[in-house]
């Protein structure tokens, strides 16, 4: 019996690979135009062939840092979990799950942090929500938790959104400071389906529309998206995301967390939290973050299975479980993310005496480096699918160490070798950056290439290739 058959049955369609069922090549022969876009090896959409090359996830760095601890009595139970982060004119700012226990009962609310830097964070006093008789705090929602979005519409005139949980279902509010809120109607826009989980609404500008991510149920966790070219109709959610055979039994993803990645037009990356539920017990067992790719949204690609970001050690501030931050702050060659750590397992708390939970604490991660196309030290090629730039360089995100390198060879619609741009007469490649300047005999230019099929053959040596871009 395969895994869950006595469960249900899962539906084909959503959760086939996206690289399985992408077109890197459009009908008719056509090569794929990329003009100057940024292209990330997240998958095979970009490949015709490769030998000696494998796709390899490449985990953040952990800091350690203690970014933000639950510390004040409107968070005695835990801070963070279902958090937000944005930058704003030059400063950041975290929207998080602040939640205390009041007379035996779970209070979620949402709280605002600040930063100048990305690292040190400050709690201001904002005077918005009254606790325990004073609005000496930094609470801007009661009752409620969600994600912060930026609408570029704002057909309110209003630049920032929530999507909001509640007990009817999914509300829409909106706010011209991230600190005065209201909802945007009186009522939920959204009232099918199961919302405990960081519900989540974004602008996704290569749609043209919004896009919701929500949790589904059947008979575990499962993810649900919608789209809408207005906030105040959705349609139901289909199932986009869950468990399959490969995953144990006991098993299932919370938090969506899916972020379109800011640096390239056409990715697409979701943190789910991979949840083990202990066998016999209730709603209890451990997460960690895992990683999955998409080029839509809507077909993911699964084939990291390994912790994108792990738990800690035993004894650790993140040793029982772990969410992922929605967004990403890009500070030079890095990129910054958050996650909220918990010393306990999703179920292994008492209300009455789990006191001051929860530590945001700061990831790193290289830009563009999620995923790489990797050779090992014996060499390997990767040739990509005809393309059609815009561009009069090609620049490369990779790391050869000192004993690696990197070669690229043009080839024609054809697949024949362009006359002056084969890998021999390419400058050889040993340097790790994020962007490297591919020379052929000395010289950078391509522009004359601009606009026609070209396919890229890369000639590799104990290197991890990350992205490459046509600039002009």
């Amino acid at each position: 019996m395969k895994r869950r058959q006595f469960l249900t049955g899962l539906a084909a369609a959503p959760l086939t690979p996206g690289w399985a069922r992408a077109q890197a090549r459009p009908p008719g022969g056509r090569p794929r135009a990329i003009g100057g876009a940024k292209q990330l090896f997240v998958d095979d959409l970009l490949t015709a062939s490769r030998r000696e090359v494998e796709l390899v996830m490449n985990p953040p760095r952990k800091t350690g840092e203690r970014s933000l601890v639950a510390e004040h009595p409107w968070e005695d139970f835990y801070a963070g979990g279902w958090n937000t982060i944005l930058e704003d004119q030059g400063a950041y700012r975290m929207w998080y799950e602040a939640s205390t226990t009041e007379a035996g009962r779970h209070l979620q609310m949402l709280a605002l942090a600040t930063s100048r830097d990305g690292v040190h964070w400050e709690k201001g006093k904002l005077g918005v929500v009254e606790f325990r008789g004073s609005k000496d705090n930094n609470l801007v929602l009661t009752d409620t938790v969600g994600t912060v979005f930026r609408d570029p519409k704002s057909a309110d005139g209003n630049p920032l959104k929530f999507a909001a949980r509640k007990k009817t279902g999914l509300w829409i509010f909106t706010s011209p400071d991230g600190v005065r809120w209201q909802p945007l109607r009186d009522g939920p826009v959204l009232s099918k389906g199961h919302f405990d989980t960081q519900n989540q609404v974004f602008w996704d500008d290569r749609l043209g529309k919004y896009v919701g991510y929500v949790r589904r149920w059947g008979p575990l966790r499962k993810v649900g998206r919608s789209e809408t070219a207005d906030l105040l109709s959705w349609p139901e959610p289909e199932i986009v995301f869950s468990y399959d055979d490969k995953d144990p039994v006991e098993s299932d993803h919370y938090n969506a967390c899916v972020i379109k990645y800011p640096f390239a037009p056409d990715v697409y990356f979701m943190f789910p939290s991979a949840y083990y539920h202990f066998p016999g017990k209730k709603n209890d067992g451990p997460l960690d973050i895992q990683l999955a790719t998409s080029r839509d949204g809507i077909r993911w690609d699964r084939r990291f299975r390994e912790p994108y970001v792990r738990l800690g050690l035993d004894g650790s501030f993140d040793c029982g479980s772990i969410y992922m931050t929605v967004g990403m702050l890009r500070q030079g060659p890095e990129v910054w993310m958050y996650y909220t750590g918990y010393d306990f397992t999703h179920g292994a708390y008492d209300l009455s005496r789990t006191k001051h939970k929860g530590v945001v604490s700061r990831l790193i991660q290289r830009l563009d480096g999620f995923v790489s196309a990797d050779a090992a030290y014996g060499g390997g090629e990767l040739t990509t699918v005809p393309l059609s730039f815009d561009g009069a360089r090609l620049e490369l995100n990779v790391d050869t160490g000192a004993l690696g390198s990197v070669r690229v060879e043009l080839l024609d619609g054809d697949g024949r070798v362009l006359p002056g741009r084969s890998a021999g007469e390419c400058d050889p490649i040993i340097v790790n950056s994020i962007a490297r300047q591919v020379r052929w005999n000395g010289s950078p230019d391509v522009g004359s290439l601009s606009g026609r099929p070209v396919s890229l053959r890369f000639v590799m040596r104990s290197a991890k290739l990350y992205a490459f871009q046509f600039v002009r």
